[in-house]
């Protein structure tokens, strides 16, 4: 038992830093309770976005309109999601980082993630580490789902744990465990456009280099672990002529405990038609350990 609660909190961890926060337990069966980190509300179905004007032309008009082109230009096609962020001191230190990778097929499913963290942030339940030479244990979570069952094997201090959580307690649309669940292409591209509001475009090969700077509200940036009041917000990305927004980073500084840090999150879809998503070995495993 004590194992399955280890495994658990190493669940609810990388759900936090991923994207979610959570609670230990609903009182019900013990699994962690996770609840969704605030997202926009405003954003349209994926499904029901459709290619518009040309990309640049829709940046000019309304910043966030790009992200529904984006999502629709990608379409049911296959392809990789990549996502870090780095939480740093002015020393250099690092507080907190986190690398997300999705994996796609066509037509959505199946989809693979790996989430793997490391850092002091206060969503790991430690306070060691970053300011004090020390550091907390890195963490890697796999996941595996073929759109209506989650598969997941957790790795932390040399131990590894499995299970899954049925189709009951997980969807793709609507479960609690959205920062696992298939990429919304359109949601994640979505905050940085809006957040920015001076932009400078420059043609490249293929598309453009869009390149933001000056907040419409900084109330509006999604914020990781223990980061607050952020501020000075810069966005660069790549976009391609037919719409799909290939990277970005985004950069801004924020304040951990009265300190100041800098905050930079890359994001990249690549793989893009070339993307397999083969079955994990460690999949029987976790369905024979049952939800977790």
């Amino acid at each position: 038992m004590q194992r399955r609660v280890g495994a658990a909190l190493a669940l609810v961890c990388l759900l936090a830093l991923a994207g979610c926060s959570a609670s230990e337990g609903d009182g019900s069966d013990g699994a962690p309770t996770v609840t969704p980190a605030e997202v926009p509300t405003d954003l349209p179905d994926d499904r029901r976005t459709t290619p518009g004007d040309p990309p640049r032309a829709l940046l000019a008009e309304d910043p966030r309109r790009l992200s529904y082109n984006h999502a629709a230009a990608l379409g049911d096609r296959s392809y990789t999601f990549r996502r870090v962020e780095v939480v740093t001191f002015t020393n250099g230190t690092v507080h907190a980082a986190t690398r997300r990778t999705v994996r796609v097929a066509a037509g959505g499913v199946p989809y693979a993630a790996i989430v793997e963290s490391r850092g002091a942030a206060r969503a790991l339940g430690v306070k060691v580490g970053a300011k004090s030479g020390g550091a907390s244990a890195p963490a890697r979570g796999e996941f595996w789902s073929d759109g209506s069952r989650l598969y997941w094997a957790i790795s932390r201090d040399g131990e590894a744990e499995y299970g899954t959580v049925p189709p009951n307690r997980y969807s793709v649309r609507t479960s609690a465990f959205v920062a696992l669940a298939r990429p919304r292409p359109s949601l994640q591209v979505y905050e940085p456009f809006r957040v920015v509001e001076s932009w400078t475009v420059t043609e490249s090969e293929g598309g453009f280099e869009v390149v933001g700077s000056e907040a419409t509200e900084r109330r509006l940036i999604v914020t990781p672990a223990d980061v607050t009041d952020p501020r000075d917000p810069r966005l660069r990305a790549t976009v391609t002529a037919n719409g799909i927004v290939r990277s970005y980073r985004f950069a801004y500084t924020g304040t951990v405990d009265g300190e100041r840090v800098r905050v930079v999150r890359t994001v990249a879809f690549d793989a893009i038609d070339r993307t397999a998503v083969e079955r994990p070995p460690w999949l029987d495993r976790a369905n024979e350990s049952g939800a977790g």
